[in-house]
């Protein structure tokens, strides 16, 4: 059989099927590059927007519960709060609304070491310096906070709407039944009250002055309506004891006298602080007496903290400084908390480099200067100044 245009027939040139492979690869490297560097772009804004989400929660969860630091129900800013309970542990002593613990060289102008995250790293008592309180060894166990940074403690109390029906005797008082009787939920077994366990650390006011105690126990008092009667003796209850229980008039002066209508709170401490967690340091969160605190925001390396303090009564701080330089704590109306934070994965492509952060002021003179450790990871400073609303104000 014989083709007439048999050129129709023939293949490509060597040529051309290079040129046409140089040009195939020239597009695919394009394509690909476009592709990776969306990719990178990509991971890098979602870390970056992680890395800010982080912040704003952390800021916005320390910022809630400082605002009310020193709320001592409806006699908060009077400055008339006595501590009834006779064990005095940085958990318990209420009558501080705010203190805190300064990392030892991490003042403004100062320079620390490269931040550690080693879990070999053993933190010390004599890593952290206040002027009303020394740092116990007990609670530095509780917390293992990573060195170099700082401690905030906030005291308060939680509102709870319950009023005193009867003040019975010397050692009791009766509120009203909200539910919880037969159905456990304290240590042991024991009932849970109108949401109350003995042990608990509660607070009695009378928008004139304010006494905390511990409850010792809890009993359901049938009637129409029920009632629940909260003792509060001076019998040790896990650990902890009332002094005065003389809570009615005429029995332990007027400091002590207590009518019906007053209001119950219940307080609390909370400890901020940085400490090794799941995916490297963390900003905890340890709560009253508990044995250890609870990891909140990853991705937090460091916490510093200055405290506003009011030196002639006008409810402006005068000036601000780390913890170990408070003269008086009470005077405080207002503290900057300043956070450095970092994303939690490296980023592959980016340049290792160590970077310092200035945390707490604008210049080396006013802010402490952190250096970062040599890695890929992104990181950002947040600070907020938090006025502390049951300080900053008189009647």
């Amino acid at each position: 059989m014989i083709y007439k245009n048999p050129k129709r027939f023939l293949g490509v040139t060597l040529v051309e099927l290079m040129i046409a492979i140089t040009i195939g690869s020239i597009v695919a490297l394009g394509i690909g590059s476009v592709y990776t560097s969306s990719k990178r772009s990509y991971k890098l804004q979602e870390e970056f927007s992680r890395l800010q989400e982080n912040g704003r929660f952390a800021m916005n969860f320390i910022a809630r519960f400082v605002r009310g630091a020193g709320y001592y129900g409806c006699s908060s800013a009077l400055g008339n709060m006595i501590n009834n309970i006779e064990e005095q542990s940085e958990e318990l002593l209420f009558q501080t609304g705010i203190e805190g613990y300064e990392a030892i060289g991490t003042a403004p102008g100062s320079t620390p070491a490269a931040l550690l995250e080693s879990p070999s790293v053993t933190t010390t008592t004599t890593d952290f310096a206040s002027i009303t309180s020394d740092i116990t060894s007990t609670l530095i166990n509780k917390l293992k906070p990573l060195p170099r940074t700082d401690i905030l403690v906030a005291r308060a109390g939680e509102s709870s709407g319950i009023e005193i029906l009867v003040n019975n005797d010397s050692a009791t008082f009766r509120i009203t039944y909200t539910g919880g009787y037969g159905g456990g939920g304290c240590g042991g077994g024991e009932d849970k009250l109108s949401g109350i366990c003995a042990g608990d650390q509660l607070l009695i006011s009378d928008c004139k002055k304010s006494v905390a105690f511990v409850v010792t126990s809890t009993n359901y008092m049938t009637g129409s309506p029920p009632d629940v009667k909260i003792n509060h003796s001076a019998t040790t209850t896990g650990g902890l004891t009332n002094g005065e229980t003389s809570f009615q008039a005429g029995a332990a002066g007027p400091e002590y006298e207590f009518e019906t209508g007053s209001e119950i709170v219940r307080m609390t401490t909370k400890f901020f602080y940085i400490g090794k967690g799941v995916n490297g340091p963390a900003l905890f969160v340890k709560d009253g007496l508990s044995t250890a605190g609870v990891e909140l925001v990853e991705g937090v390396e460091n916490l510093q903290i200055l405290y506003g303090e009011d030196l002639d009564a006008d409810n402006i701080p005068n000036r601000y400084v780390p913890a170990n330089r408070v003269l008086n704590f009470a005077d405080v109306t207002a503290i900057h908390v300043s956070l450095l934070l970092r994303s939690v994965k490296n980023l592959p492509w980016r340049t290792a480099q160590e970077k310092p952060y200035l945390l707490g002021g604008v210049t080396d003179a006013t802010a402490t200067k952190i250096t970062s450790p040599e890695d890929k990871r992104l990181r950002r400073t947040m600070s907020m100044t938090i006025k502390l609303r049951n300080r900053a104000f008189t009647l």
